[in-house]
């Protein structure tokens, strides 16, 4: 869902959604996600990118910005990581 300063909403996949944020400060977009499955995440090397701010909420740090600045790209993203810390052996 669009807000004033960006989009709100959650991740999907097929093992959980997660609340979620995405804003934009100029050409940077700063993404968000509250109380991921931190368990599954660390076994992901893509962990490195979450960083814990306040409260249950990290910031998902992006190695490069989107093309085109599509927010759609950026939610895919997202939502591959979680699926793949899933997926992964233990």
């Amino acid at each position: 869902m669009k807000d004033g300063k960006g989009y709100s909403g959650y991740y999907r996949t097929r093992y959980g959604a997660w609340k979620g944020s995405i804003q934009r400060r100029g050409d940077r977009f700063r993404v968000y996600i509250h109380n991921p499955p931190t368990d599954q995440l660390k076994q992901h090397s893509r962990w490195v990118c979450f960083y814990w701010k306040r409260k249950g909420i990290y910031e998902i740090n992006l190695s490069l910005n989107p093309r085109g600045k599509d927010i759609d790209s950026i939610i895919f993203y997202v939502e591959q990581i979680l699926c793949e810390s899933f997926e992964m052996e233990r």
